[in-house]
């Protein structure tokens, strides 16, 4: 897709697959996590994945959507919301 700016690595104690965003300069700008698509995004969830930011910004991207649509769904990661936490098993509006 982009070989100067995206390299394949690994996030967290779970070592998930992740893209690593570099800009031009060579600086890292960003990680995408590659999750399941029926995971939850909410912190306790991320924490519970060992994932947490090194200075930079972590944002994920599911495999659906990273397999069909790869450059919207790295788009859409940037802007997707965290999930609403989960509490006795019902959803709190954020």
């Amino acid at each position: 897709m982009r070989p100067r700016t995206l390299r394949a690595g690994t996030a967290g104690s779970l070592r998930l697959p992740c893209l690593d965003e570099f800009s031009i300069d060579g600086a890292l700008e960003r990680k995408f996590v590659v999750v399941h698509p029926l995971w939850r995004l909410d912190a306790a969830s991320i924490a519970a994945l060992g994932i947490a930011p090194a200075g930079v910004p972590v944002r994920f991207v599911d495999t659906f959507d990273l397999e069909r649509r790869p450059l919207n769904a790295l788009r859409f990661a940037t802007t997707r919301p965290e999930d609403p936490p989960i509490e006795n098993h019902v959803l709190v509006p954020a």
